[in-house]
């Protein structure tokens, strides 16, 4: 009998993750290609420690995922050694040994955001 309630309980439990992302998220996961990317690390930032997490590769360089904007980039660039100079709309301008680089950010949905790191910045 007590396990049965376990299973139950747990089946329960799967159910309402399963269906809270989706309420959460709303029309988010329609917006981008490869939904099922993007709702997993969106699952991996919400259930772990880290602050972001990688999506995808894309020919200019790599898309992150995070519960906050700004602030988080801030912090991923600063231990890249690149240091925050301006912000541009939604692109933040940094600069690294004479070079310069800009990281843009897009809500997601009202509680993630995307942002699109160069290539340039892992060199």
């Amino acid at each position: 009998m007590k396990r049965k309630n376990v299973m139950i309980w747990s089946i329960v439990a799967v159910l309402l993750i399963v269906s809270y992302y989706p309420l959460k998220l709303r029309g988010a996961l329609g917006q981008e290609k490869e939904p099922m990317k993007h709702f997993l690390a969106i699952v991996k930032v919400d259930f772990t420690t880290s602050e972001y997490e990688k999506i995808s590769e894309t020919e200019y360089g790599y898309v992150y995922v995070s519960d906050s904007s700004f602030a988080t980039v801030k912090k991923f660039m600063s231990e890249k050694g690149w240091k925050f100079t301006e912000q541009y709309g939604s692109g933040l301008e940094f600069k690294k040994d004479g070079k310069t680089t800009i990281v843009g950010v897009k809500n997601y949905s009202s509680f993630y955001s995307l942002w699109y790191v160069p290539f340039e910045v892992f060199d």
